[in-house]
């Protein structure tokens, strides 16, 4: 782990001097979506912090009903801020209405995304219900992924 550290240490240094520190960053609008246990809350703090390892594997489940936002969610060294936007699994399962996605993004003021990343766990293959939930979320959204 100590080379781990040195490194991105190392790196993270480079950029600065690369970069500067008072270069203005970029805002990025992230959106995680997926089923509860497919690790959107790991992947928005890996996001924040390259080098982060959970304490202890487990799979914790959400009790969240409205999407959770997290801005200037970003490593130190970056150019970019990003905010991201983590859906809870309630409102993609196969009986949410998905138009509450779009009211609840406009709540938080974001009205588009750089990058929508959908979770899943392959721990024992791909389930149905994180594909069946991925073709909805596809088909309610076509217009705004295709453009």
């Amino acid at each position: 782990m100590n080379d781990i550290n040195r490194t991105h240490n190392e790196l993270e240094q480079r950029e600065l001097q690369h970069n500067g520190i008072s270069k203005e960053r970029k805002n990025r609008c992230i959106l995680l979506v997926g089923l509860s246990k497919t690790g959107k809350t790991t992947l928005m703090r890996v996001l924040a912090d390259p080098q982060h390892v959970p304490n202890e594997p487990s799979l914790r489940v959400s009790s969240a009903t409205t999407p959770s936002c997290y801005e200037d969610v970003c490593a130190n060294s970056t150019t970019i801020s990003l905010t991201v936007v983590e859906l809870p699994s309630t409102m993609i399962d196969s009986n949410s209405d998905l138009s509450n996605i779009n009211k609840e993004c406009a709540r938080l003021g974001i009205d588009n995304f750089h990058l929508i990343c959908f979770c899943t766990t392959i721990d024992i293959g791909i389930r149905d219900q994180d594909v069946h939930a991925f073709e909805r979320f596809l088909n309610h959204f076509d217009d705004y992924v295709t453009n």
